[in-house]
């Protein structure tokens, strides 16, 4: 909530109001605090999952690689926006507003994290549409650590696109916020947060991802009819590869819902001309809103791993002690 005036009526004076008269929405922001932090909790522990039986997978390429550098960037991204930012206050403790290092400092690491996430998702999609387009120089140059050193400059991208986050939040009151413009003017901070949400976390990733996406279906429509030529070890490391491409769509699909309803939030807020008590609340509701899909994003993909792969989904079983029974031979 910015100290900012619009007309003649200051959002503080309109917060106030809406507290008194609104209080619904409030509640309804609770709920959706406690929401988030349960998916945030259940995400952390799928991420974990999935890190540990990416390691158990044998793996040559970097496919299975980004996989456990994708569960790092959505753990990192989900302890910030889920844990810190909306779990923690429901106890009454708001680590950002320490002081205003603190709070500088994790609002940096929040849009660094979240906007990373995004990338390295990316370069995943990206590492699957070679592996499909150009298997021969994939199987020859495709190695476990350039998937890191990939992932790392992801998020080095991220934190790069981010540091004015360091000048323009502060603490006002009771909330650590964008408040401070003695650096950047209100109008170079609107510019920047549509630069840094439409363009950098959503637009370039979800067209990268959407177009990538369709020539990988494309791919592997038209490879399907000669998947019965390859026989022997050829054949399991062929399958173990398309397991791990469908891994990669499931999940990149799922961004994309996930993406769109963060993006209909963001636009919405961004368009609400905030003049009413009951406008302040339905925008304070939205902004909190915007959060569960976004923790979503980052929190539910072992689950489609699991869902997707059979190769994962047995090794996660024999990790946790329930490895699948051999099949009986036939009589």
């Amino acid at each position: 909530m910015n100290s900012t005036t619009l007309g003649i009526v200051d959002e503080d004076d309109l917060a106030e109001l809406a507290k008194e008269l609104h209080g619904g929405y409030y509640t309804g922001i609770i709920a959706v605090r406690a929401v988030t932090f349960a998916v945030a909790v259940i995400g952390i522990t799928g991420n974990v999952f999935a890190y540990l039986t990416a390691s158990r997978l044998d793996s040559k390429t970097s496919g299975t690689t980004y996989i456990k550098c994708l569960a790092v960037a959505d753990t990192a991204a989900v302890f910030q926006d889920g844990i810190l930012e909306m779990g923690l206050p429901i106890f009454g403790i708001d680590v950002r507003i320490i002081n205003r290092y603190v709070c500088k400092g994790i609002a940096w690491y929040s849009w660094t994290t979240t906007i990373g996430g995004n990338y390295v998702l990316t370069m995943f999609t990206l590492d699957r549409l070679t592996a499909l387009w150009l298997p021969v120089l994939y199987r020859e140059k495709s190695k476990p650590y350039i998937a890191i050193i990939l992932s790392i400059l992801a998020e080095a991208f991220a934190a790069a696109v981010c540091w004015p986050t360091l000048f323009l939040f502060d603490i006002n009151g009771e909330f650590c916020e964008i408040f401070n413009f003695d650096y950047f003017s209100e109008e170079q901070m609107v510019l920047f947060a549509n630069l840094a949400m439409f363009l950098f976390m959503l637009s370039i990733p979800f067209a990268t991802i959407l177009l990538s996406n369709l020539l990988i279906i494309y791919k592997l429509r038209q490879s399907k009819k000669d998947s019965g030529a390859a026989s022997g070890a050829s054949s399991s490391v062929a399958k173990k590869e398309r397991e791990i491409t469908m891994q990669l769509l499931t999940v990149s699909i799922a961004f994309m819902i996930t993406n769109a309803g963060v993006s209909i939030a963001v636009f919405a807020t961004t368009m609400m001309n905030v003049d009413t008590p009951e406008k302040f609340a339905i925008r304070d509701f939205v902004n909190f809103f915007k959060e569960l899909p976004a923790v979503s994003n980052n929190s539910m993909n072992f689950f489609l791993y699991v869902l997707s792969s059979a190769h994962f989904r047995t090794q996660f079983l024999t990790m946790v002690g329930f490895p699948p029974k051999p099949k009986q031979p036939s009589k």
